[in-house]
């Protein structure tokens, strides 16, 4: 960790790696520790990890309810 290496990783399509990865996140922050995110090379906050969850939830809901309208 001291040498700038990630220590965790996840697929960005991926909801439940998303959703594991913001128990982690929580876990550590509680814990005291530094946390830094990154999408790519850029550094995101949390609140942006939060909002491509639920962009994912959101999508997953209209494809939903699109079905439900199929039947």
């Amino acid at each position: 960790m001291e040498n700038g290496d990630y220590i965790l990783t996840c697929n960005g399509i991926n909801i439940d790696e998303l959703l594991e990865m913001k128990k982690t996140i929580g876990l550590l922050l509680n814990a005291g520790a530094a946390v830094h995110i990154f999408e790519g090379d850029r550094e995101v906050s949390v609140e942006f990890l939060d909002n491509v969850i639920e962009s994912h939830m959101d999508t997953e809901r209209f494809l939903e309810e699109i079905d439900q309208k199929r039947k």
